[in-house]
């Protein structure tokens, strides 16, 4: 078989006596290596521009590419637009669910405000005492609370009642303890001043009670307009001019019993009173759970606590 080069390069020997036995071995060797060359695997780049030359000009592969990208861009905009529309109308759905809601829930606090004065209407008599519990109950769960004015109309109903049948008391309570459990802290204005020292403060928990836990921000104000805390007539902080503001009972138990308080703020705490002296000035209960005598100054001081607006005032002399 003839070679490369006579087969394809060099035709007839007229030809091949123009170049001397060097030229013509480098011009074989070169030829081989172009050979090898074209049998390897073409490389990415190469199979790219094979591509290219198999799709058409460069001019009309940029015009696939930007409708392409048109495409996806319109696709993309379009998906922004579908979720902003969701979230509009969930936005408007979820303000409507909430509406519907808070009327809902002063519709069902409008029925066990009726249902309540209903019951209070006849508070002697048990199940009237049974249903009233019931709906302080349903109103814990509930989230509008029952309007103040209806407790305390119902709640006083009750405490009158129990100076009869003392099975009222205890529905009572349960009025008393649920006013409690909507009460707020309001802020009162202060003029501010620098505490030098601290004030000294005394009250008991009663017998195998904890006691709460007392904090105050150490704000000082002058001591006309400060925090009590002692036994009615100690007067423990006298000669000072400056005292805190507020204390702040968490938990625990307390007896009011024998007290001047003012300027006092408990949350959680189970308050004990049966009926001895006691002054209370500007006194807020939150949460907290009553343990009264039914006795003339334990029913006068529920009745006074369910007509507070927030802060408690209140005096028995026993």
């Amino acid at each position: 078989m003839d070679s490369l080069l006579e087969r394809d390069c060099l035709p007839n020997n007229e030809m091949a006596r123009n170049f001397s036995p060097d030229e013509i071995t480098r011009f074989e060797k070169r030829m081989r290596e172009i050979a090898r060359e074209e049998s390897k695997p073409p490389s990415v780049w190469g199979k790219f521009m094979v591509w290219v030359r198999a799709q058409g000009s460069p001019i009309a592969l940029v015009a696939v590419f930007v409708a392409m990208l048109g495409i996806t861009l319109g696709a993309v905009y379009q998906s922004y637009a579908h979720v902003r529309e969701e979230t509009k109308f969930q936005t408007k759905t979820e303000g409507r669910l909430e509406a519907i809601e808070s009327r809902l829930g002063n519709i069902e606090s409008s029925l066990l405000s009726l249902r309540a004065l209903q019951a209070a209407a006849t508070p002697t008599d048990q199940r009237s005492q049974s249903e009233a519990k019931e709906i302080l109950a349903s109103a814990k769960r509930g989230a509008t609370p029952l309007p103040v004015n209806i407790i305390a109309q119902a709640g006083k109903s009750f405490i009158q009642a129990s100076q009869m049948d003392p099975n009222a008391w205890d529905t009572a309570l349960s009025f008393i303890n649920y006013r409690s459990s909507v009460n707020e802290v309001m802020s009162r204005p202060v003029a501010l001043s620098k505490i030098p020292k601290s004030p000294s403060f005394s009250m008991a928990a009663p017998h195998g009670k904890a006691p709460p836990t007392i904090r105050s921000y150490g704000i000082g104000v002058p001591i006309t307009d400060a925090v009590i805390l002692e036994e009615i007539g100690e007067n423990k902080n006298a000669g000072m001019k400056v005292g805190l503001d507020r204390l702040f009972f968490d938990g625990g138990a307390v007896a009011l019993d024998g007290h001047h308080l003012r300027h006092i703020v408990m949350k959680g705490v189970e308050v004990h009173y049966f009926g001895a002296p006691v002054i209370l000035e500007d006194v807020v209960f939150i949460n907290c759970t009553f343990v009264i005598h039914n006795n003339q100054p334990g029913r006068r001081f529920g009745e006074t606590f369910l007509a507070s607006a927030s802060a408690m005032d209140f005096k028995a002399k026993g």
